[in-house]
């Protein structure tokens, strides 16, 4: 089979986020594999960041656009990766002006859909639709996060479209807390439509009914309005002192977090959710999951084995939920251990490897 260089166009960190550190994984994994040739992207230094204009970013999109089309010159016959942006519309220009410079030279292209709803969003817009089916259309491959994404790929005409999960390693560590608190953990970016509204609402929701709980957050603020309207919602909650707010966490101080956490708290309701990090990395870590029905999480949890799906927004039935867990020890530990084999059996990195590996070089022998 063909061992083709694959030309691996992506953000890495910074900013800290799930794209990014999953491009960043599997940058490493794959290149024990597979030659590849890292063309990184840097439109974003932070979260709040992204999806603002700045001429900076007009430049970088040229930069970009030169070292792309350098490396295929340079490896004619690679595989081009490239991970379509979540579908705001200035994110959607940027991509049609980088695919329409740089598509023609690559022999072989596979988009990977870290975000969800590229399609939709054509449809809605006639006025982009016709370019971004030009720039975006009949890509070789297509990659997508679960089922549902089978959308995204075969709307733009994929010749195959892909189901395959991020995966991810997970170093173990020992819990270091003994007692206090049942412990809820909300990891990722902290912003309305992930939910970090409804996690405060729960919290004290569940201080009413009389639950010692406590919520420790992990990520930084989307923006500044909305962390300051959330201070404003924990001070009149009187729960100030019950969310403890960590920021932007990497490496082993991350993996405490998760090692000393009691369950993981996932309400997203994010416009273009895929499937969800944060929650395999929970898993990976044996915690019981309660999240929302929504696209992402409801692919990863399963409902009452390795956790709780929710409805989005139903701020009583989380309460309900993690109150079961406060309550029931030994139901925290039986859909911990649930979660956790089904982490091992489906989303760890090598299984993310192999199945990627294998659609390359699939791919690329075919074209």
């Amino acid at each position: 089979m063909s061992r083709p260089t694959v030309i691996v166009v992506g953000q890495t960190p910074p900013p800290h986020e799930g794209q990014a550190i999953m491009i960043a994984a599997m940058i490493e994994g794959l290149r024990e594999r597979l030659p590849v040739v890292p063309v990184r992207m840097a439109f974003s230094a932070s979260v709040a960041e992204a999806g603002s204009f700045s001429w900076g970013k007009v430049g970088h999109l040229f930069h970009l656009i030169r070292r792309t089309r350098k490396a295929l010159r340079e490896h004619s016959g690679s595989v081009l990766y490239y991970p379509p942006a979540p579908a705001r519309p200035m994110a959607v220009w940027r991509d049609i002006v980088f695919l329409s410079a740089v598509r023609p030279r690559a022999r072989t292209t596979i988009f990977h859909f870290h975000a969800a709803g590229l399609s939709d969003y054509l449809q809605r817009h006639a006025a982009v639709r016709r370019m971004g089916l030009r720039a975006y259309g009949k890509p070789d491959a297509a990659i997508v996060q679960t089922e549902v994404g089978r959308a995204d790929g075969e709307a733009l005409g994929a010749r195959r479209v892909a189901v395959i999960p991020c995966g991810r390693d997970i170093p173990i560590l020992p819990k270091a807390r003994t007692g206090g608190p049942f412990r809820i953990l909300f990891a990722g970016i902290h912003r309305r439509t992930k939910g970090i509204f409804d996690a405060i609402a729960t919290l004290a929701e569940l201080r009413r009914r009389g639950i010692d709980a406590e919520l420790h957050t992990a990520g930084a603020w989307y923006s500044e309005a909305e962390r300051l309207a959330a201070e404003r919602r924990l001070a009149a909650l009187g729960i100030s002192d019950r969310m403890v707010q960590r920021g932007v966490l990497t490496d082993r101080a991350l993996w405490q977090e998760f090692a000393d956490a009691d369950v993981l708290f996932f309400p997203t309701f994010y416009e273009w959710e895929s499937l969800g990090v944060v929650a395999l990395e929970a898993m990976a870590y044996g915690l019981p999951v309660v999240a929302s029905d929504w696209r992402g999480p409801r692919d990863v949890v399963v409902n009452a084995e390795t956790g709780f799906i929710c409805p989005v927004g139903n701020v009583a039935a989380y309460a309900d939920a993690l109150e079961r867990l406060a309550c029931d020890p030994a139901l925290r530990t039986r859909l911990g251990a649930a979660g956790r084999k089904r982490y091992e059996e489906r989303f760890t990195m090598k299984r993310f490897l192999d199945d990627l590996e294998r659609l390359i070089r699939e791919v690329a022998a075919d074209v």
